[in-house]
């Protein structure tokens, strides 16, 4: 699950994530109202992603800066 802070007078956010930190080429791009993005069924590794706010007018905001994220590995439940 992705997570981002509220933007005030966004009427949704604008998801990328990529495998590389410029972005040149995104895995996915989503729109969505929530502040979350919940992404299943992606290949495992390393990951960047940002969010841009939007209007429902069409302007976009500046995206966020770029966060790292390893996905390479799947944790474990640990059961007792």
């Amino acid at each position: 699950v992705f997570a981002w802070e509220k933007v005030p007078g966004a009427d949704r956010y604008i998801i990328e994530i990529s495998q590389s930190s410029d972005f040149q080429k995104t895995i996915l791009t989503k729109r969505t109202k929530k502040t979350e993005f919940n992404w299943a069924n992606f290949p495992l590794g390393t990951y960047f992603w940002r969010v841009a706010a939007e209007t429902n007018d069409g302007e976009l905001g500046e995206f966020s800066e770029s966060a790292k994220v390893d996905l390479s590995k799947i944790p474990r439940a640990e059961f007792n």
